[in-house]
Order: C-alpha cells, then sequence, then structure tokens
C-alpha cells in the first residue's frame, strides 16, 4: 500500500488556547489534572508548545487524515515537508502509539512519559488518523502503512517505540513487514488484541526472524487493574492479552533455545540479549509504579519517577538484557550491578579505623 503525503497545515496547543478552542481532554491535562498526571509548570510548557500537524494521505480514490502530533526540539523549523529532515535528525526519536481502535485521542494516554522522554533529550512523535477512528479492523489494515508512510514524509529514519493495548501490535505488524524502520529497544504495556480478531494479525514467523536477524529488543509490562470487574478493566489472563502472550512468549522461547544452543539461523549474528523481556507485573503491595486515571473517559497511564529512569535509560541503549535482569518488573542492567556493588558496605579492617578515627595500633 503506497500512500502520498501532503502537509496541510500546523498548530500548537498554545494557539488552540489563544484561539479558545481548546478540547475538554487538552483543558484536562492542562488545568485541572496536573497533579494526579505528575504534570508541574515546565511539564505543561512542553505539552503547550506540542505541534500538531495535519497531513492528507491518498491512495487512488482513498483519502485518510493523518495527525502528526510531536514533541521537538528542533521546533521552530518551517512547516515546508521539504525541512522536517531538520526537525527531526537531531535527537533519538520516539513514537508513541496508543490504544488504538479503542479510544478516542490514543495519543493522550501515554502523554505522561512521553513529556518525560521529551525532557530527557528525546524527540516524541504520535500519528493517529481521524479517518480510522475507533475501527480496530480498519487500524490493523491501515495503521502500519500509514506509519510508515508518515515517517518517511517526515524524514524521520527510525524511531523506538513505547505503545499501549493494541497498539502493540502495530508494532508487531511493523517489525513482521518492515524491520528497518524501528531502532534497538522497544517497549509495549499491556499488550492487547482487538476482541474483534479471531487470530494474529500479523505473521509470527515474520516477527521471529526480525527479532533474530536484527539488533531488537522488546520489553513488554503487564500490570492488571485492581478492579477487574470495571468495564474497561485490563487483566493479561483476558483473551486477547493471552493470545499475544502465549505467541511471543513461544518467541522468547524459541529463540533463548538457539543461543544456548550456541547456533545460529542462516548465519544470523547470535545476541548476547533476551530478544524478548517480560516484566509480569509492575505493582506490588509496598510499591506502585503505575496508575491509571481517567479524563474524558479517557484512561491515561502514569508512571513513577523509578520506572521513567529505567525506560529512558532503555531506549537509549543498545540491548544487553536477559529475563533474569528483570527484578521487581524493572530493567537492571550492567550499570545498575555496579551501582550496587559499589554502594555495598565493605567490610575491611583498615576502613573501619579510618571512620572511627582509629590508628591500626589502636
Amino acid at each position: 500500500m503506497s500512500l502520498q503525503f501532503r502537509h496541510v497545515e500546523r498548530k500548537t496547543v498554545r494557539d488552540q488556547v489563544n484561539e479558545n478552542v481548546l478540547a475538554e481532554l487538552e483543558f484536562g491535562l492542562l488545568k485541572k489534572y496536573g497533579n494526579e498526571l505528575k504534570l508541574g509548570t515546565q511539564e505543561k510548557t512542553v505539552l503547550l508548545d506540542m505541534c500538531i500537524d495535519s497531513l492528507e494521505a491518498k491512495q487512488d480514490h482513498m483519502c485518510l487524515e493523518v495527525t502528526v502530533r510531536s514533541l521537538c526540539h528542533s521546533r521552530s523549523v518551517t512547516a515546508d515537508y521539504l525541512k522536517f529532515a531538520e526537525r527531526f535528525n537531531m535527537k533519538k526519536n520516539i513514537l508513541c502509539i496508543g490504544d488504538v481502535g479503542a479510544v478516542d485521542a490514543p495519543w493522550a494516554q501515554l502523554i505522561q512519559p512521553a513529556v518525560y522522554l521529551f525532557q530527557k533529550e528525546y524527540n516524541v512523535i504520535f500519528i493517529e488518523s481521524p479517518s480510522l477512528g475507533k475501527s480496530p479492523q480498519r487500524w490493523l489494515k491501515y495503521g502500519p502503512a500509514l506509519i510508515r508512510g508518515a515517517l518517511k514524509f517526515l524524514k524521520v529514519p527510525d524511531v523506538n517505540v513505547m505503545c499501549l493495548g493494541s497498539g502493540g501490535v502495530l508494532l508487531h505488524q511493523l517489525l513482521a513487514e518492515s524491520p528497518e524502520f524501528l531502532g534497538n529497544a522497544h517497549i509495549v504495556y499491556n499488550l492487547d488484541m482487538p476482541a474483534s480478531m479471531k487470530t494474529i494479525p500479523f505473521e509470527i514467523v515474520k516477527v521471529e526472524e526480525a527479532l533474530r536477524d536484527n539488533d531488537i529488543q522488546l520489553w513488554v509490562m503487564y500490570n492488571d487493574d485492581s478492579d477487574e470487574d470495571q468495564p474497561g478493566s485490563y487483566t493479561k489472563n483476558q483473551e486477547g492479552p493471552q493470545k499475544m502472550f502465549d505467541a511471543i512468549s513461544k518467541v522468547q522461547a524459541r529463540l533463548e533455545s538457539e543461543r544456548r544452543r550456541g547456533g545460529s539461523f542462516d548465519g544470523a549474528t547470535q545476541h548476547k540479549f533476551d530478544e524478548i523481556l517480560f516484566s509480569e507485573r509492575m505493582n506490588f503491595p509496598k510499591v506502585r509504579h503505575i496508575e491509571k486515571v481517567v479524563i474524558s473517559k479517557m484512561p491515561l497511564h502514569v508512571f513513577d519517577e523509578e520506572v521513567l529512569d529505567k525506560i529512558a535509560h532503555y531506549l537509549r541503549e543498545f540491548p544487553t538484557v536477559y529475563q533474569d535482569d528483570i527484578q521487581d518488573g524493572l530493567v537492571k542492567d550492567m550499570l545498575d550491578f555496579f551501582r550496587e556493588d559499589i554502594e555495598e558496605e565493605v567490610d575491611m579492617p583498615a576502613i573501619k579505623n579510618v571512620e572511627l578515627g582509629r590508628t591500626s595500633e589502636a
């Protein structure tokens, strides 16, 4: 599917505020729910500067509206599409994909971690289409091509992905069809598949081949809602999440088995990391890493500082982590273990004497 893109207009959230056309959701983000979303004055300033580019994507008689929201460190560059490369080639780019086909504004669901990542020197991009609306079937049919086409139009060379719900299915579709668009590290939160889908909408063999042949790692986090009986609640044991987990956990096991045997497939490089990582839960009795806040019937996910710090570090680094390095839901890399080593008390008499102000003869 080859789409031809055209830039229509650009605005910022600040422009919408000045024109008094701020939607209820954006009003809640900026004015009402700052504390719940952990958005202070600096974070709200970042939101006000968010660019909103309207595009058209055409193929034959089909025309799709495309909305690209971006938090970009080169946002002052002109909207001329010939200059897009200047906007997105200075920093690492993160593509955020919400629970597309399930909610009205998927971009908002991961806005809190997106703002944090921008403050950590990432560019953040959201690509959505009002034309696809809340139709999971249309998103899974047209979504991958629309994202690829928009990234090419924006001159974005590759992206690391942070996604949620059925956005994780889109990531797997992109991985199966065009891994060249993807960076090394990706995060999938509460992976789900639309209830209307009876089979997985991508070739799992292609996903396995892409993970085997490329230096790509997926960190898949799960966090069940505490009230499972509430409408819209999420648990990993539901049919959609369970189907996806069963499929990709088998991929993880097969790739791990190949690596332990010390072999490679068709000359592929043997990786020194697990291609798929699972965090089975993120909240614990004494520590709650992620909370859900509902604004205008839209569930937004709020991550604590510890998780955000791990995510920012993880997305920047080349994969080095194995499943055994997951502790309490969080990825621990070599730097974390090094910090723990130097923080341990060294039980040496000479050092203890110095601490107590005694000489060795004392």
